[in-house]
């Protein structure tokens, strides 16, 4: 995913030129991958790491490390080499116990490069996703929330003002 920007901006002719004090892209083009069906835009000794909401990857040549968390996964990292098994079926981490620990390190300095923080204890994607949207629905529709919540307390402070004059009987000009 890190190579899609900088391929697109490729394509369209705009260069990888960025707005002063922005974060630069990450990623490389793959524009001569497509073009020529030979070349390549990582070589075997590029390491390209990604994580999202605690799920983490990290790429080295055919191979592939994984870690999942609970509610998918279990948190333990799993080693793949994607050449052989691109269903990732065959966790290779238990022969391969220094190709884990080497790739587990580079992974270690991507999310230090690149500030992944830990999740707190007991944070849950779904419950974070959910109160993200309640949240953003509410900024979104605030005016409108207003709104009804005037009307709600108009109508209700009317309904009470009459109650209690209901309670109280007819006035002396009423009679």
């Amino acid at each position: 995913m890190t190579d899609v920007a900088p391929t697109i901006l490729e394509l369209v002719g705009a260069g990888l030129q960025r707005p002063a004090k922005t974060i630069p892209i990450e990623g490389r083009s793959f524009v001569a991958a497509l073009r020529d069906g030979m070349a390549i835009a990582r070589g075997p000794e590029d390491f390209v790491g990604v994580e999202v909401s605690g799920n983490a990857a990290l790429f080295h040549g055919d191979f592939k490390i994984v870690r999942n968390i609970a509610p998918v996964g279990d948190g333990q990292w799993r080693l793949y080499d994607l050449s052989r098994d691109p269903g990732e079926v065959n966790d290779l981490a238990q022969q391969e116990p220094q190709r884990l620990a080497d790739m587990i390190k580079a992974y270690e300095v991507y999310a230090a490069e690149n500030g992944v923080l830990p999740l707190p204890p007991g944070y849950q994607v779904e419950r974070q996703v959910l109160l993200n949207g309640i949240k953003r629905q509410l900024e979104y529709n605030a005016g409108w929330f207003a709104l009804l919540a005037g009307a709600g307390l108009g109508f209700a402070f009317f309904r009470l003002r009459r109650a209690s004059k209901a309670r109280k009987g007819p006035t002396p000009q009423a009679q």
